[in-house]
């Protein structure tokens, strides 16, 4: 038979549980003090160890999260043509090693750029050819002699002057600058591990 004291030990019991099962529903749906709190758990799960849930993503981690990837894909974007366009420049420059002097025949106008128009010869047959970069002001004047390099293969091949050391480092550096801004708004919005209750 159970006396007294037993009964009041097992109602004790009895009533710590219901409080802890209380507080736990009061921290999962983030019902603090009978008021609303922005850091309720929007999933959770029960193991062993305890109770975890994860804080729900908030307007400023999605911006960040946004910015981050926008940077990220510009940078990488930036990186890729640069490659892209060094890689197909070298080859032309290794394949144009013949060397002649060209005039500049003329500047035509692309709304607001000069593009030039050389002539040369090689092997006695004439060439009048289009350059594949345009500037504002033009670069070259009218019937200026130039240094022309061709491709002795396909002499309608050639280039005037290497991309600009200038231009390379630009677009290295705006690479390297969108890709690191990408970085660091990433860090800036991981969120919080996930807490244990």
């Amino acid at each position: 038979m159970k006396n007294e004291v037993d009964y009041q030990a097992e109602y004790e019991r009895f009533a710590q549980a219901d409080a802890r099962e209380a507080e736990l529903h009061q921290r999962l749906h983030g019902e603090y003090d009978g008021q609303y709190h922005e850091s309720a758990p929007q999933s959770f799960s029960i193991s062993g160890s305890g109770i975890s849930y994860r804080r729900p993503v908030s307007d400023a981690t999605l911006v960040f999260r946004i910015i981050a990837i926008v940077f990220l894909c510009v940078g990488l974007l930036i990186g890729g043509v640069y490659f892209v366009v060094i890689h197909f420049m070298n080859e032309k420059y290794d394949r144009c090693t013949a060397e002649t002097t060209a005039t500049v025949f003329d500047n035509i106008i692309n709304e607001d750029t000069y593009t030039p128009v050389f002539l040369y010869e090689v092997d006695g047959q004439s060439y009048k050819m289009k350059s594949s970069y345009s500037t504002n002001p033009p670069k070259y004047r009218i019937n200026e002699k130039v240094t022309l390099y061709y491709n002795p293969d396909k002499p309608e091949e050639f280039y005037v002057d290497k991309a600009s050391t200038l231009v390379t480092y630009i677009l290295v550096g705006l690479a390297s600058l969108f890709t690191l801004m990408g970085i660091v708004f990433g860090i800036v919005s991981v969120n919080a591990k996930d807490k244990k209750v």
